[in-house]
């Protein structure tokens, strides 16, 4: 081996070292000095081949890398499966890319960047599928790992995509946990600022939002906004914006979260297409049925155009919300049997499994076929959907819903239903009725 080769095989040596955030020392271990490694990266020091296997296996590439600077061909298979899979997502084959990324973790003596890698593709066409629980199952360990920097994916990758998995299965307690730790840890391992981490801040602003915390969720969408500003950041200002609309449409203002949404997609536009992209759309046309008059035109218009790429890009659940949406637009017209087929078809798309679209598409449903006349069959709709949201931990969905109920019973004349709704209203956020009553045996009632 020539002096300059040797130089070579230093300079990544000490690249891949750095890139690990490991010392001379950490790499050195117990069976080699640091300053013999401070040769080798220096290049006056050539280390032997089992040296350099033992440096290869401690920093987690091969020794053929080290040396080379280019994988052996045999481990070139394994690259080939991730690329693969990864092309596999970005066209929406799942199966395919579960296939190739399952083939990557199993693949013996893969390097761990590999194996880390594959298991973020697998959990997302996992996701992507509407299988959440899978998703969950196989992202967990490497969120943990990642949490710590143990692993070879960043945590705002591991912790947006994890937010998102509880966040569709309605488990928003836990997403808020795991999304204030995985912000933290971001912070920590030196991701501040990044897309990726701006991007992970705006999805628990997200959960906070459905958890009902709209002070907390908005001071968090500023503060994180200001952060997106100073680094200029597009793609981490376009996905705050995003949540900032979802506050302002929470809270009541409507023309704000147009504002805001608005927004979000000037700067998210100026990117390549992505699936966060057209779910933001899918978001503006909601807002847009819902402003005061409804722009159903321009909803709609909207709707028809994302369709496709977002069949591609996207996952069963927005695929859900979008012919939710398309519902509503359908009851805006008038057009009641339109709306109850993409209701029952965003239903259909979920399945079973109890998700917070499904019961949001259930309520549409109800609100379809009360307009048609058929109250009987809307009420036990509305009540399917509250009684799910109860199960799940998703309270202050639950109490919408039932509230929903309530008053739409309350304008079919049905008064003792509606009372029995709003009470189960109460109920489903903790408030119970209290155990001094007025005019009871407890004490005088109050004087009016």
């Amino acid at each position: 081996m020539t002096e300059h080769d040797s130089g070579d095989l230093g300079e990544r040596l000490r690249a891949v070292r750095e890139d690990r955030r490991i010392s001379q020392t950490e790499l050195a271990g117990s069976d080699l000095s640091p300053s013999y490694l401070s040769l080798i990266e220096s290049g006056k020091r050539t280390p032997s081949d089992a040296v350099l296997q033992r440096l290869a296996e401690r920093l987690d590439v091969s020794a053929h890398f080290l040396r080379h600077g280019s994988a052996a061909p045999e481990e070139r298979v394994p690259e080939l499966e991730l690329e693969h899979a990864r092309h596999a997502l970005v066209t929406g084959d799942l199966d395919e890319a579960m296939t190739r990324a399952s083939a990557v973790i199993g693949a013996r003596g893969a390097p761990r960047r590999l194996h880390d890698e594959a298991l973020l593709v697998l959990a997302r066409a996992q996701e992507r599928s509407g299988d959440l629980e899978s998703a969950f199952s196989t992202l967990l360990p490497l969120h943990t790992r990642a949490l710590t920097g143990d692993a070879a994916v960043g945590v705002a990758s591991t912790g947006v995509l994890l937010l998102q998995s509880l966040l569709q299965a309605g488990d928003l307690n836990q997403a808020a946990d795991a999304g204030a730790a995985a912000v933290a840890a971001s912070s920590r391992l030196g991701a501040g600022g990044t897309d990726e981490h701006l991007r992970l801040a705006a999805t628990l602003v997200g959960v906070h939002l459905h958890r009902g915390d709209l002070l907390y969720a908005q001071h968090l969408a500023e503060e994180m906004l200001q952060d997106a500003e100073q680094v200029g950041s597009r793609v981490g200002q376009g996905s705050l914006h995003w949540n900032a609309a979802l506050a302002a449409e929470e809270s009541g203002h409507v023309e704000r979260a147009l504002h805001h949404a608005r927004r979000a997609v000037a700067f998210l536009s100026e990117g390549p297409d992505t699936r966060d992209f057209f779910r933001l759309k899918l978001s503006l046309a909601s807002l847009l049925l819902v402003s005061e008059p409804p722009q159903v035109d321009e909803a709609v218009e909207s709707l028809l155009a994302i369709r496709q790429p977002l069949e591609q890009l996207g996952s069963e659940v927005d695929m859900a919300y979008w012919h939710r949406i398309r519902a509503t637009a359908h009851l805006r017209t008038g057009e009641t049997d339109a709306a109850r087929a993409s209701a029952e078809t965003a239903i259909a798309v979920l399945g079973d499994t109890p998700r917070l679209e499904s019961c949001v598409a259930r309520t549409v449903l109800g609100d379809a076929l009360a307009a048609g006349g058929d109250h009987a069959a809307a009420e036990a709709e509305y009540r399917r959907a509250a009684d799910t949201l109860s199960m799940m931990s998703a309270t202050r969905q639950a109490a919408q819903a039932w509230r929903d109920l309530g008053d739409r019973l309350m304008d079919i004349g049905r008064t003792e239903g509606a009372l029995e709704a709003f009470q189960q209203a109460f109920d489903a956020v903790g408030l119970r009725p209290s155990s001094v009553r007025v005019g009871s045996a407890a004490g005088p009632g109050l004087t009016v």
